[in-house]
């Protein structure tokens, strides 16, 4: 290898490692700060069978997700690619989306009460 090839394999190097290291940060930066300051609810139903782009999208609809390209690496670097879980779910705004992921991958759904009153039968 020549002087030439050496130099622009380190110069591709460090670009490289630049890339790498802003990637980081942002990620960082994203995954640690709150979706928004509302403290709204927000309901998402992911059905069965729902493919993670799918999820993704649904949760941009529902403005939980403001960077996809973050989000998406941000599930790889969890490892939560597979562990998205079907349910409704009520998240509130004020939550990071680590936090979201978490929530998803978990299964941490809303639950209702259902109460069934007995009902009294006589014979006569």
């Amino acid at each position: 290898m020549n002087k030439s090839n050496a130099k622009i394999l380190h110069i591709l190097l460090a670009c490289l490692a630049i890339v790498i290291i802003v990637f980081s940060v942002l990620l960082f930066n994203y995954a640690n700060s709150p979706i928004d300051n509302k403290k709204s609810t927000v309901l998402v139903n992911i059905p069965v069978g729902t493919t993670l782009s799918e999820v993704v999208k649904m949760l941009s609809q529902a403005d939980l997700v403001k960077r996809p390209i973050l989000f998406y690496g941000l599930i790889l670097i969890k490892g939560a690619t597979c562990s998205i879980r079907a349910g409704g779910y009520e998240f509130n705004t004020s939550i990071t989306p680590s936090e979201l992921i978490d929530k998803l991958s978990l299964g941490d759904m809303r639950y209702y009460r259902v109460t069934i009153l007995g009902l009294a039968f006589r014979w006569e």
